[in-house]
């Protein structure tokens, strides 16, 4: 088993759901699944964004990892902008 980078998970917003079985963070970068695949031995991304960034397909593809894509639209509706002068 590879040593945990507490800071690394920290920046990333990493954090254990479930021990072993369900984590979260926010949008991974490439180090940080290389690193997550080292040790945490993930299975199964979910993607919540509208699209999956390239690099997080490839790397799935690559290693085995499942991806899962359930993308998560605001449907609220933001204020109109006034300007002030």
């Amino acid at each position: 088993m590879f040593n945990i980078d507490v800071d690394l998970e920290k920046k990333l917003n990493f954090g254990v759901v479930s021990e072993d079985k369900f984590y979260r963070s926010k949008q991974p970068t490439e180090e940080f699944l290389i690193y997550l695949k080292k040790t945490r031995r993930i299975k199964t991304i979910v993607v919540l964004l509208t699209e999956i960034p390239e690099f997080e397909e490839r790397f799935c593809k690559e290693n085995n990892i499942n991806l899962v894509r359930l993308p998560i639209k605001s449907w609220r509706k933001w204020p109109q902008t006034t300007r002030i002068t």
